[in-house]
């Protein structure tokens, strides 16, 4: 082969060689300026230095109209177990902002004491409710432990400690109402109040329903007969339960919203059974100092001057 040609051949090798590295190197390059955008983003938007922000952009995460966003959030100590949690929706490039939230929050990480009330419906929670949902409720404590583990974490970030007790029907006539909630537990010589969660399992043969939380003047999760069981619930029921109660409910004391990470017909992201995506409930090391977010106490890179 004439030596032109072969110089010719090697040129060409090169150039396709320098425009496939410039290929690999292009999205990590784009995710840095992306992270930068955002940084600036919360500084101008809230005033707050957060020079490694949390992000999550995953292309196929869209609500059923097929619309997307980056979302950012950043939870700032404010107390032992509350925090002030800003969140940024903004265009995947980081370009626009979209909204913004600002909110006091009970911070996702730590101990909870959970005061768990099942209503007793023989027809569907049968003869021994305490015990199968026991069972649920450890799943969901695994769970953590899992993560932790994986994430070479010493102890999880989230544990819930349940006390659970079972109540006729009767006793609670009106079960979504809090103050026969509170009177009813009074009975039993326990306060509201004394826990950090009040969780009401009521499912009632004869209503649908579904779940919901309440902030005050006490902290409670309801969960009603959202899948119209009639029938004894099996194990998988009590799970769902349990994962309504403990991660999705849950999560709105939190400051988790839908929109952190829409999906549609149960598209699946990763994360599950999480809610959301980890790294938004500050329960990874985003900034690269070995702690999580959650935990740190200068989180996302921030600076331990109090004026930052």
């Amino acid at each position: 082969m004439p030596r032109t040609v072969v110089s010719l051949l090697l040129a060409v090798a090169a150039c396709l060689h320098m425009v496939a590295g410039t290929h690999a190197a292009g999205p990590r390059a784009i995710q840095l300026s992306v992270d930068q955008l955002v940084s600036d983003w919360y500084q101008r938007e809230f005033g707050i230095s957060v020079p490694r922000p949390a992000i999550f952009n995953d292309e196929r995460a869209v609500d059923c109209r097929g619309d997307g966003h980056l979302t950012s959030t950043a939870y700032l100590r404010t107390g032992s177990t509350t925090a002030d949690l800003l969140v940024l929706y903004l265009t995947r490039d980081g370009l626009n902002l979209i909204n913004k939230f600002r909110r006091n929050v009970l911070m996702p990480g730590g101990r909870f004491n959970v005061l768990s009330v099942v209503v007793r419906h023989q027809a569907t929670v049968g003869s021994d409710p305490i015990s199968s949902w026991q069972v649920a409720q450890a799943a969901v404590n695994d769970t953590h432990v899992k993560f932790a583990r994986d994430h070479g974490y010493s102890a999880p970030l989230v544990e819930f400690h349940n006390t659970n007790m079972l109540l006729e029907p009767s006793e609670l006539s009106v079960p979504e109402r809090r103050d026969i909630v509170a009177a009813a537990l009074q009975r039993h010589n326990l306060a509201a109040g004394d826990d950090d969660i009040v969780m009401i399992i009521n499912i009632d043969p004869a209503r649908s329903e579904g779940g919901r939380t309440s902030p005050l003047p006490w902290r409670s999760i309801y969960v009603g007969n959202y899948a119209q069981w009639k029938t004894e619930l099996r194990t998988t029921d009590w799970a769902a339960i349990a994962r309504t109660s403990y991660q999705q409910l849950m999560a709105y004391f939190w400051g988790w919203q839908p929109g952190w990470t829409p999906t549609c017909g149960g598209t699946r992201l990763g994360h599950e059974p999480f809610i959301t995506s980890p790294r938004l409930l500050g329960w990874e090391d985003v900034d690269g100092d070995g702690v999580p977010e959650v935990l740190d106490g200068t989180p996302y890179g921030r600076s331990t001057d109090p004026r930052y």
